[in-house]
């Protein structure tokens, strides 16, 4: 049977959490992704995603050259050990009602 280390997303690509909320959609488009990891201090501690942008800053009309990544950021970021199937993550992501997690090899 896969696990998610077959399957994940391996070359994950990060953000400093003060970059700006017009900087990171810059950063998704010319990566090509839907989605960012924060970091802070050489911590992760957050996700930030599209639909983050969407509904937490352009909807409420922020000033995007001025608000912070880490103001919209979805905190913490749920995550899934290696070892696990993809069903289980699907299953997990069901449950918490997200569409990202982070694989961990704990």
């Amino acid at each position: 049977m896969q696990t998610l280390r077959e399957a994940m997303t391996k070359n994950l690509k990060k953000v400093p959490h003060y970059l700006t909320v017009q900087e990171t959609a810059r950063r998704m488009q010319a990566e090509k992704v839907g989605s960012l990891l924060v970091e802070r201090g050489g911590q992760i501690v957050g996700i930030v995603t599209e639909t983050d942008l969407v509904r937490k800053a352009v909807a409420k009309g922020s000033d995007l050259s001025k608000e912070k990544v880490e103001a919209i950021m979805s905190a913490p970021v749920s995550s899934i050990d290696i070892h696990r199937t993809p069903q289980d993550a699907h299953d997990m992501m069901a449950d918490l009602g997200v569409r990202h997690l982070a694989v961990t090899d704990a």
